[in-house]
């Protein structure tokens, strides 16, 4: 069949799906990386907030950090020589504090727990000049108005009984981790409750835990990591390293795009289904079309037809019936005729029954044609039409490859006489050999006749099945019209494949199954 439709309308609506499908899954994974991020923007919006909270309200942690370090200045104070470097340092670590540093009356160092000190004067940063020449006999820095991170470390100086000073000095995290029941770490215990936190760590600026390593925890593997700075009085202490969950949102990610995908799937086999329906209504108009081109050929036809044979058969009648009159009269005279004379009449009789046969023929055309579909095997009604055109056409070879069995759905004779005006054709045109070729699919079978003949001219091509179109001086025309209509009414069609000088050849293409005729106003050969 012919289709008219242009696939590039339905490529186009599969493009938009796709695309549609596509952007919908873009879009949301772009939902998802947005909710992700606005959760754990509010997660540490909360952390933060909290961490500050618990930082601003332990203001009095001031005297008990002050007392702290007073009293390790103290133990040194009153030791009966001064401790030296690995002493201090043994001290600074069971402390968990930055430094101790010793200085002699001139404001000199003689013992630091930090080999860095060794030998340098005391720096007027800390405020401590005032112990050391007398004015106090101890001074606390780093804390304002009960609240510290008002520098980088917080301490204290103390004036020792010989002279000089011993100062202590304290960073960030021996603050923030000095009241473990109520302070930070028990803060971040508690959000590490928090279901959707794998990790969460305090470093401070240059990324070093804050927190004892017994109280931090492992960092996550393929998972990033959100890192949030915490202030206090405007100033940078430290930095929050949160990591979270990603499960709950991978199995969203998955659902979401799982049910994108489906739905995709639905569209493009809705969109397919809509197409095949397309299609098979395109194939019943173009069967209507035909159907109905070929009524209004046999229309113009049956008229000249009707006429000619009424024209034709009065006279065969009368010499029908003349010859019958003359037959009795000889036989009446009492001497029977010849040999010769039987011979002449029976020859005369068979030439009015041949005539008449072709009237016949002709008036059938105005007839319509019901096909008597059933199921049979087109391998052996091949074979018989072999045998058949083999006795009419004995110097035209038939040929055909072996096939298997094929079953169809169809009228046996029709296709006979249908598959017959092609094959005859060809050999009355002069072929030297006659080909029929078969191929199948799911739907239909395709019959392939060719033939080695001298090919048709341009002007046969151009209307090639309307009656009385033909190459021979004897023939009537009417061999690839009545194939043409009777392909038609098998539901069918019938093409030429192809002509040149070395020869012909035509597609018959016939369901698989048989068609209702759909109201064919077809007539018979």
């Amino acid at each position: 069949m012919r289709r008219t439709g242009s696939p590039s309308i339905w490529l186009f609506l599969g493009a938009i799906i796709v695309t549609t499908h596509v952007l919908a899954g873009f879009h949301t994974e772009l939902l998802l990386r947005r909710s992700a991020a606005g959760r754990a923007e509010l997660l540490t919006d909360a952390l933060l907030e909290s961490a500050e909270q618990t930082l601003q309200a332990s203001h009095y942690l001031e005297e008990r950090v002050s007392a702290r370090l007073r009293s390790i200045a103290v133990d040194i104070a009153s030791s009966a020589v001064i401790p030296g470097a690995d002493r201090l340092e043994e001290i600074v670590r069971r402390n968990e504090i930055r430094s101790i540093s010793i200085y002699n009356a001139a404001g000199r160092v003689v013992s630091s727990s930090l080999s860095s000190e060794t030998a340098t004067m005391l720096p007027e940063s800390y405020g401590c000049h005032e112990v050391l020449h007398g004015g106090k006999s101890e001074h606390v820095f780093g804390f304002s108005e009960g609240m510290f991170c008002e520098a980088d470390a917080f301490g204290i100086a103390m004036k020792l009984p010989g002279g000089g000073l011993v100062r202590v000095l304290a960073d960030v995290a021996f603050v923030l981790g000095f009241e473990r029941s109520v302070g930070l770490p028990a803060l971040i215990e508690r959000f590490r409750q928090h279901h959707d936190i794998l990790r969460l760590d305090l470093v401070d600026m240059q990324g070093k835990p804050i927190l004892p390593a017994t109280s931090s925890s492992a960092p996550v593997p393929d998972l990033p990591s959100i890192s949030r700075t915490i202030m206090l009085h405007g100033k940078p202490v430290g930095r929050f390293i949160l990591t979270l969950d990603d499960t709950t949102l991978g199995a969203l990610r998955g659902a979401a795009l799982a049910a994108i995908t489906v739905s995709g799937l639905l569209s493009l086999g809705f969109l397919l289904l809509l197409r095949h329906r397309e299609f098979r209504a395109e194939e019943l108009r173009e069967q209507r079309r035909l159907r109905e081109e070929t009524e209004r050929r046999s229309e113009g036809l049956a008229r000249i037809v009707s006429g000619v044979a009424h024209e034709i058969r009065n006279p065969l009648n009368t010499l029908s019936l003349g010859l019958d009159s003359l037959l009795a009269a000889t036989a009446s005279s009492g001497e029977p005729p010849s040999a010769d004379v039987s011979r002449r009449f029976e020859l005369l009789k068979q030439t009015v029954r041949e005539a008449n046969g072709l009237v016949q023929n002709l008036l059938q055309t105005t007839r319509p044609i019901l096909p008597h579909p059933q199921a049979f095997d087109l391998a052996p009604w091949l074979e018989d039409l072999k045998l058949a055109f083999g006795t009419a056409f004995p110097s035209t070879r038939f040929e055909t490859p072996a096939i298997g069995p094929t079953p169809i759905e169809s009228d046996p004779e029709l296709l006979r006489r249908l598959v017959w005006n092609l094959v005859a054709n060809a050999a009355q045109t002069g072929a030297g050999s006659v080909g029929i070729a078969l191929s199948e699919d799911a739907q239909s079978r395709v019959l392939t006749v060719s033939d080695n003949g001298p090919g048709l001219p341009d002007q046969i091509v151009e209307h090639l099945f309307m009656a009385g179109n033909t190459t021979r001086p004897d023939g009537t025309g009417l061999g690839l019209y009545n194939a043409y209509r009777l392909a038609v009414a098998l539901g069918g069609s019938l093409k030429l494949a192809g002509t040149d000088r070395s020869g012909t050849s035509f597609e018959l293409r016939l369901p698989a199954h048989a068609q209702p005729s759909g109201g064919l106003h077809d007539h018979v050969a």
